[in-house]
């Protein structure tokens, strides 16, 4: 007596709601609207380095509203 077994084999493709192609057009997008607002950059110039603890992005005169939300903001993530 023979047992024939055939085993079928089934292949699951997912479905995904968005395409590739929609994810590759929008990076495009985000990339021209970078490159296109590029020319309307106020070119504003970094002061010169001034030595130890310190760097380009430090504000002139911090206020207490600005140091509020840099704190108050890392003290809320911890």
């Amino acid at each position: 007596m023979s047992e024939n077994t055939s085993a079928t084999t089934s292949v699951e493709t997912k479905e995904y709601p968005y395409n590739l192609w929609w994810g590759v057009l929008a990076c495009v997008a985000i990339m021209g609207v970078i490159i296109g607002l590029g020319p309307y950059d106020e070119g504003f110039v970094l002061p010169p380095d001034q030595g130890d603890f310190w760097y380009e992005w430090k504000l002139a005169e911090p206020t207490f509203w600005t140091r509020f939300t840099a704190w108050g903001g890392m003290r809320c993530t911890r």
